[in-house]
């Protein structure tokens, strides 16, 4: 949370196999639609913008990305908790420059015990 307690600051760090990437979120109600909307910044120079809502098992996200080499990328996340340390991440309806691409997950997200 941040100082006026208006926005939800979030730092995360992936790893997969020798690849290591961080990202820094920042999630807010947009003042003119109510929505909860979020904005992604990765360490490899790509970023994103989303809106959210909530489902009935979790949160689905409207997401649109430019990764590093500048290729636009929209998608449809969904998230559903688990438990408070644990939930599953979903990416379908996935596209890169309009064109179709492979869904990901669902995939197990876990917190590290370091980060709590």
């Amino acid at each position: 949370m941040t100082e006026g307690k208006t926005y939800l600051l979030c730092r995360t760090t992936c790893k997969q196999d020798d690849l290591t990437t961080t990202s820094t979120q920042i999630l807010a109600v947009h003042p003119a639609t109510d929505a909860i909307q979020s904005w992604t910044f990765e360490s490899d120079g790509s970023l994103d913008e989303a809106v959210w809502s909530r489902k009935d098992k979790g949160w689905t996200a409207k997401v649109t990305s430019f990764d590093s080499d500048g290729d636009k990328v929209t998608a449809t996340t969904i998230l559903i908790p688990i438990d408070e340390n644990t939930f599953t991440f979903q990416s379908t309806e996935r596209t890169v420059d309009g064109e179709q691409a492979a869904d990901i997950g669902p995939i197990k997200v876990t917190r590290s015990v370091a980060a709590k």
